[in-house]
């Protein structure tokens, strides 16, 4: 077995973008990185940032029967997750794929085989990565609920699916009860899109927790449809509202929200305002 390290140059202020694609690679699309590198006959493969004097460097190792084979493969695979990796390390060395993945070097310098497989850097990497997966996991939870957020406000009800597990439970007083699983879910995200057409909502803050993230949010839009069985008035509307998220095997399986469903109806004009207090 040989390996290759390909050292590529990051863009200044990539280094994060790289670092979150790392957690998404490692918690949303697993299963799509593991068939990639399997079907890439690559056994071993590890991704460091560095400083140098000229600027931050990512290392990636890549360790398989036939390293140069696989270079080449990796920079023309057609696969769905190998055309996505190749645009976020374009993302973030600004090269095209025959820039980063140029085939094994003209000039060997040295090389050398049979790595032990129980080496002090493999044991560091051992207690590095245990002590880092909490960090990741929660940086990853938070991802997935911007990325909910974000399909909830372009009304992509596929990204919807991939995000949400199959008995997806929504706990919400200011709505009728629905049943479990994304489409009672996907009807919820409608019919504000069909009340609100320009609706958008905006994460204020965002906390993980062990496998839970909350989200404070406002949402803003104009009154152009009917909405709660109120029909258009052309208002606007922005309130805010917070939604505690339940995280599965990398899905939201569970919510419990509150949002300000008076304060929405009193700007919407279906009631006046004030009844609040008079309530």
């Amino acid at each position: 077995m040989s390996g290759i390290v390909l050292v590529i140059p990051v863009l200044a202020g990539k280094s994060e973008y790289w670092r979150r694609i790392s957690q998404e690679i490692l918690e949303l699309h697993r299963a799509e990185y593991e068939t990639s590198r399997k079907a890439l006959e690559i056994t071993r493969e590890m991704a460091w940032i560095t400083p140098t004097p000229r600027g931050e460097v990512l290392l990636l190792y890549l360790e398989s029967p036939e390293p140069d084979r696989t270079l080449s493969a990796l920079a023309q695979s057609e696969q769905t997750f190998d055309c996505w990796f190749r645009q976020q390390l374009r993302e973030v060395c600004g090269q095209d794929s025959n820039r980063i993945f140029p085939g094994w070097p003209a000039e060997l310098l040295y090389g050398w085989q049979n790595m032990p497989e129980e080496t002090g850097f493999l044991t560091f990497q051992s207690t590095l990565q245990t002590e880092r997966k909490i960090v990741m996991s929660l940086e990853a939870n938070k991802e997935l609920a911007r990325r909910l957020y974000q399909a909830m406000n372009e009304a992509d009800m596929a990204a919807v699916d991939q995000l949400l597990s199959p008995d997806f439970v929504n706990h919400d007083p200011g709505l009728p009860p629905l049943p479990p699983g994304p489409e009672s879910f996907k009807q919820v995200i409608g019919m504000i899109h069909n009340g609100f057409p320009d609706g958008k909502f905006e994460i204020q803050d965002i906390v993980a927790e062990g496998d839970l993230v909350a989200v404070r949010w406002i949402i803003s839009g104009t009154h152009q449809g009917e909405f709660a069985g109120v029909p258009p008035t052309g208002k606007h509307i922005s309130v805010g509202g917070s939604v505690l998220q339940r995280i599965e095997n990398g899905k939201s399986a569970e919510h419990w929200a509150l949002w300000d469903v008076l304060g929405m109806l009193t700007q919407m004009g279906a009631i006046p305002a004030g009844s609040e207090q008079a309530s």
